[in-house]
């Protein structure tokens, strides 16, 4: 795939498929009125966090975002996604498995994922199971919460992460758990 070139997608509005920012049209393929009107366009930007005080556009990240692009177009090539707001939800999720993977690794001083190659079953594994939430870590978050603030609007929740000691998609699932 790094050294594959896939057709431009007929839903982008983007003269290059290497940007930063795609312009998605709204619909499956390339509109008049979104081609002329690209302000009404959905935008996607591939600056998106891969690890803590990283982005997926920075230099050091290039081959992953590289990696990242021509999967889409090659998924795009191959019929797998019907509509371009497909696109978005996949960047997402891939970029959300990579933060937490990431911040795993750096709690054990390993280095980050640079290529796609990198990510292993028992990242997706690991990224899987972060959904949910141990007793323990919810009782002891629960107890933090009832010993400091009043209510839920007092708390402060990027203390409760650091004190928590989870990565960023284990303490939203345990956010989501605390305020329901």
């Amino acid at each position: 795939i790094t050294h594959s070139r896939y057709p431009k997608p007929n839903w982008m509005l983007n003269e290059s498929v290497t940007d930063k920012v795609w312009l998605l049209s709204k619909v499956g393929f390339d509109s008049s009125f979104h081609h002329e009107n690209k302000d009404h366009a959905n935008k996607l930007s591939f600056k998106r966090v891969t690890s803590p005080n990283e982005y997926l556009t920075d230099e050091a990240n290039q081959p992953l975002f590289t990696d990242i692009q021509n999967s889409l177009l090659y998924l795009n090539a191959i019929g797998k996604i019907s509509r371009s707001d497909r696109i978005t939800d996949i960047l997402i999720s891939t970029t959300n498995l990579i933060l937490h993977a990431n911040e795993l690794r750096h709690a054990n001083n390993k280095p980050n994922i640079r290529v796609l190659s990198q990510i292993k079953f028992e990242d997706v594994k690991d990224y899987l199971m972060s959904f949910d939430v141990d007793r323990s870590i919810f009782d002891k978050a629960l107890t933090s919460i009832f010993e400091r603030w009043d209510s839920k609007g007092d708390v402060d929740w990027g203390l409760l992460k650091t004190e928590s000691n989870v990565t960023s998609r284990k303490f939203a699932s345990l956010k989501h758990k605390l305020t329901n």
